[in-house]
């Protein structure tokens, strides 16, 4: 993409964020959204967000008990320094020269073996909680037997203190990429030092710029997936294409032709992009166009959940190489 449109949709994409700092589009509701990828959700439709469970917790003698077996990914990257102890709820992490927080969702039984993991990136002018409780962190924690963290690309909830206002979270073109990648790579690997996760069970997934997120990770730090749910994500305007580290079936949800930002941004075209590229490169995608705009679809989380933790890294095919299952709405397909 030529420099002058870069510059062109940094500079809009800054004016759009230090004016959601100000205040709320007045359109924002359950599934509303501002900027790239507000999602505010009333606080008796958000999930726990202190890491207790709701439901009764299963016997221990159910949880998975053993050392994980079969191929495994490489190990994550070591962590500069003396990993926290983290616990439920918010929690704080060195990332480079910066103090990150993450809310952190345990599930009944987080010390036995084989726990998974997943990331849950937020977009624009949002917070790590507030989405963690649309996409359902605490449900998702206690059914899969994962944990489940959500950062925070502000350093307060001020949001005076963020570490890339033009595009959330540091992977245009002009950012400071590996700002961002300390934060996924410490809270991977301290994590994985404190509560022994399966390593074949991590996962990505968010919205809007959280998307964007997760798609860059997806090709830069794929060695470690198993799986990515992209909702309004992809390739080809902010997030450069390359081949990813490890061939991971990745879902793929969007609005339609609605789903653009600015006139600029056109979530469409970006993941229509990714799906190409990805498939091209031996990847299993799934495409659900909801046709919505820009928003995640009612339900959306709990079946991108589902995608997820079908898959474990090194798994060879997908249980969906036949079709998606009924927990999937309908316009859900594997593209051809």
């Amino acid at each position: 993409m030529p420099r002058v449109l870069r510059l062109f949709l940094v500079s809009l994409l800054v004016s759009a964020c230090s004016q959601s700092a100000d205040k709320e589009s007045p359109d924002a509701g359950p599934q509303g959204n501002d900027a790239l990828g507000e999602l505010r959700v009333p606080l008796d439709l958000q999930g726990p967000v202190d890491g207790k469970a709701d439901m009764d917790e299963p016997a221990a003698e159910t949880v998975a008990d053993l050392a994980p077996q079969g191929p495994q990914p490489p190990a994550p990257p070591p962590y500069a320094g003396t990993c926290p102890t983290f616990t439920a709820g918010t929690n704080k992490i060195l990332a480079g020269t910066r103090q990150r927080s993450f809310e952190l969702f345990l599930p009944p039984h987080p010390y036995d073996n084989g726990a998974g993991l997943v990331f849950v990136w937020h977009g624009n002018g949002d917070t790590g909680k507030s989405l963690a409780g649309y996409f359902l962190a605490q449900e998702a924690a206690n059914e899969y037997n994962a944990i489940v963290v959500a950062p925070s690309n502000c350093c307060n909830d001020n949001f005076n203190d963020c570490c890339d206002f033009s595009m959330t979270w540091n992977m245009g073109t002009f950012s400071d990429k590996e700002a961002d990648l300390a934060v996924f790579d410490g809270i991977l690997a301290c994590i994985d030092e404190q509560f022994n996760i399966d390593n074949r069970r991590v996962y990505t997934t968010g919205f809007s710029a959280g998307s964007l997120w997760s798609s860059f990770l997806v090709v830069n730090r794929g060695q470690y997936l198993a799986a990515a749910t992209i909702f309004s994500g992809g390739t080809g305007l902010v997030v450069d294409y390359a081949t990813p580290g490890n061939k991971m079936p990745v879902l793929l949800a969007w609005g339609g032709t609605a789903d653009v930002y600015m006139g600029v941004v056109d979530f469409q075209v970006m993941t229509l992009d990714f799906s190409e590229k990805l498939r091209a490169d031996g990847h299993f995608v799934a495409q659900c166009n909801h046709g919505l705009g820009h928003t995640v679809p009612f339900g959306g989380p709990t079946w991108g959940h589902r995608w997820l933790f079908a898959h474990q890294w090194g798994d060879e095919g997908s249980p969906f190489d036949g079709g998606l299952s009924a927990d999937f709405p309908d316009y859900c397909l594997i593209p051809e």
